[in-house]
């Protein structure tokens, strides 16, 4: 099932994100080392500011909202007229909401971020912050709410594989690899940033990519 969506290409990106989860579960400072790597590659320090990335990063969460909304909508239009409304049905329009509402919403947002306390890569003592550094399965007690792990950007872009599911046959394989590439490239600008660590960009995309796989089966999204 995995081959069939995703291909070699996407197979191996998310080969990479169980990499990255499972290497900086077991060497924790690799989540530190390959923070300085984003660091010298971004020209020695964080880009507060996201450089060109930034209006990514400003308008990602409206996005969110506003794919969130669409869906809705066409899928009650759909649901009135008793079919498809501009090519969505009831239960696909459906998918897409639930996708975005428990990854990216309920599970990364509500259930980890304001609840774990891990800090971000600028505010650990490593960076010049004043708080200590931890492992991405640790609970810890450095942040109070909206804190590192996972990345909810990187989250609801990875989330955009429900809408390439969606896609006609020959064009899904290639919009699900755009995805998570997208979502890798989200979760790096987070990381340039310094507001994200890679395992919590990884983590992320395991969580959310997850939760799409199995509401597509759920739902019978084909």
């Amino acid at each position: 099932m995995l081959r069939q969506i995703f291909g070699t290409w996407g197979l191996g990106l998310l080969a990479a994100l169980i990499g990255v989860a499972g290497a900086t579960a077991a060497w924790p400072t690799l989540d530190l080392g390959l923070t300085d790597l984003v660091r010298r590659l971004a020209g020695g320090g964080f880009m507060p500011d996201g450089g060109w990335l930034s209006p990514l990063y400003r308008h990602m969460q409206a996005g969110q909202y506003a794919v969130i909304a669409g869906a809705a909508l066409l899928g009650l239009l759909a649901w009135w007229r008793g079919g498809r409304w501009l090519g969505l049905d009831a239960r696909r329009a459906a998918f897409v909401v639930l996708s975005f509402a428990l990854g990216p919403g309920l599970i990364v947002e509500a259930g980890f971020k304001d609840h774990w306390g891990r800090a971000r890569p600028r505010e650990v003592v490593a960076y010049g912050g004043q708080a200590t550094f931890t492992p991405w399965w640790q609970r810890a007690d450095q942040c109070v709410r909206n804190c590192s792990m996972p990345s909810g950007h990187a989250a609801t872009a990875f989330t955009t594989l429900s809408l390439a599911l969606l896609l006609p046959a020959g064009w899904r394989r290639r919009g699900a690899v755009a995805a998570l590439a997208f979502g890798l490239v989200t979760g790096g600008m987070r990381m340039v940033q310094g507001g994200h660590f890679a395992s919590d960009v990884a983590l992320a995309g395991l969580i959310c990519v997850a939760v799409v796989l199995a509401l597509a089966r759920l739902m019978r999204v084909r």
